[in-house]
């Protein structure tokens, strides 16, 4: 091959050439790149539905190591804190929860922007539920926040 190539003008070698550096560049980008860059985003997400499950799975035992049955009320404040976190997009971030009663709940969230906490804290105040502790702290980027808080049920 290397001697038809030879016997080919100057010319003709050149676009030969160039057209299999584009086909070997189009099958690296086909065959290797392109692969590992969708199992990338895959895995992305595969990482943000786990954590996801794994509050959902916190919240759950907390709600099972309460033993009342008024936590798991529609109108519970278990349940209203939990329905805002999901609608604001805080509940990938609640670390701990702890029942404190039958009216009260103590959670820490770790790593949640502030704009998002409280934007949530808000929603909750408006469904009778109050802050009656809070601690924040700055997490590691600009805008993010690590929060103790205390919510009561203040009523309807």
């Amino acid at each position: 091959m290397i001697r038809a190539l030879g016997h080919l003008p100057i010319r003709q070698r050149r676009v030969l050439l160039a057209g299999a550096a584009v086909l070997g560049a189009l099958l690296l980008w086909l065959g290797v790149w392109q692969p590992l860059d969708q199992r990338r985003d895959r895995l992305r997400q595969q990482v943000t539905d786990t954590a996801e499950q794994l509050a959902q799975f916190r919240l759950g035992l907390a709600q099972g190591q309460a033993g009342n049955d008024a936590w798991r009320a529609p109108g519970s404040l278990l349940s209203r804190v939990d329905a805002e976190a999901r609608a604001l997009g805080v509940l990938p971030h609640l670390n701990t929860l702890e029942p404190q009663g039958t009216d009260a709940v103590r959670l820490q969230l770790r790593d949640v922007p502030f704009d998002a906490l409280a934007n949530w804290l808000e929603r909750l105040s408006t469904q009778g539920v109050g802050v009656d502790e809070l601690s924040l702290q700055r997490a590691g980027e600009p805008g993010r926040v690590d929060a103790t808080l205390l919510l009561r049920d203040t009523g309807p």
